[in-house]
């Protein structure tokens, strides 16, 4: 009889053992569900806040471009017209900014400036000349090769007045600023 309720108490731990090391195995699988669900959702909100970083960079510096003196008209005085670039000034623009001092400002980045109204074919009658386009800064990103090694590039377009005094009197055009930012 000893010996019975001595089997019958083991059996009982012996179940009370899987009971336990069952739950155990329930609670660490449920654990790593709750592990890989926060992961993934922390990687989704790092990609979305990088996202809005690399956004928010390719506005700030179509900002900078826009209010850049090297290439803003001018009244009389010196005071700088808004939103306007000189069509003089963006013809050297090219050249002056390959220093490196606006690499501190653009990075990688490519600028470029094109006249949109009046479309030069209005007045010429050809149908094949190509709208006016002034390339302002390019540096891509690349390997030591030359190859170009950037992911993505985020483009931000915004509407200017192109002055163009050439002509001795200050004619005005419209045109669209292009700033693409490599990442």
């Amino acid at each position: 009889m000893k010996k019975n309720k001595k089997m019958g108490r083991d059996r009982k731990a012996q179940i009370q053992m899987t009971e336990t090391v069952a739950i155990l195995f329930i609670f660490f699988v449920l654990l790593t569900f709750g592990i890989v669900f926060y992961y993934q959702f922390q990687k989704s909100s790092l990609q979305n806040k990088q996202e809005e970083i690399f956004q928010r960079q390719a506005i700030e510096k179509t900002t900078q471009v826009l209010f850049l003196p090297e290439l803003s008209c001018t009244k009389g005085e010196g005071e700088s017209e808004d939103f306007c670039f000189d069509i003089l000034k963006l013809n050297q623009a090219e050249e002056l900014l390959k220093i490196d001092y606006y690499y501190q400002i653009f990075g990688f980045a490519t600028i470029t400036v094109e006249q949109v109204f009046p479309d030069e074919q209005d007045f010429s009658g050809d149908e094949s000349s190509s709208p006016k386009i002034w390339p302002v800064y390019d540096r891509e990103k690349k390997d030591a090769e030359g190859n170009v090694i950037w992911e993505r590039k985020e483009e931000t377009r915004f509407v200017v007045t192109l002055k163009d005094e050439s002509q001795g009197k200050a004619e005005y055009k419209v045109g669209v600023v292009t700033v693409g930012v490599y990442q």
